[in-house]
């Protein structure tokens, strides 16, 4: 079972996309995982009604800080702005539907309550602190055999505010 991940670019990515090399930000919405590949196609078939349910989401960037085992990986954190504030509740969402699916997280630590969103930096770029910009999509990444990250799946968050 190859490792996934699932993120919300600020640019727009095609599926088949190779984003070892990019360098472009995204907020990730579900650290490193596996899924048994007998409950694949029923895993991103609900990923995709999950990430309908859920309409864009405006984020704004906050503090710089330093995230990975390390720490050191630089990162912006990002907090979720309005009414429908809910970056954390899609996080939620599509934890429980990796557990569901028999998944297992390699960070558990780093989800559900210890979720913090960010973006990473990207040639020292992320957003700038008060930036704030808009995630309209949800992405399946997954490692090919030479270890690239490959777009796999893109999903619309689709439900219309109000």
């Amino acid at each position: 079972m190859p490792e996934l991940l699932l993120m919300s670019s600020l640019n727009p990515v095609t599926e088949g996309q190779d984003i070892t090399q990019s360098r472009h930000p995204w907020v990730t919405l579900q650290q490193y995982f596996t899924i048994p590949d007998s409950r694949m196609d029923a895993f991103e078939q609900r990923v995709g009604q999950a990430a309908e349910a859920f309409f864009p989401i405006a984020i704004q960037g906050a503090e710089r800080d330093l995230f990975g085992p390390d720490n050191d990986v630089g990162v912006r954190r990002v907090a979720a702005l309005g009414k429908g504030a809910t970056l954390h509740a899609l996080h939620t969402v599509l934890g429980e539907v990796i557990l569901h699916h028999d998944g297992e997280m390699r960070n558990p630590e780093w989800a559900f309550e210890g979720y913090n969103p960010h973006i990473t930096y990207t040639d020292d770029r992320a957003l700038e602190r008060g930036e704030i910009t808009t995630l309209n999509t949800v992405e399946l990444v997954g490692k090919d055999a030479q270890n690239h990250k490959i777009i796999q799946k893109i999903w619309e968050l689709s439900n219309p505010p109000g």
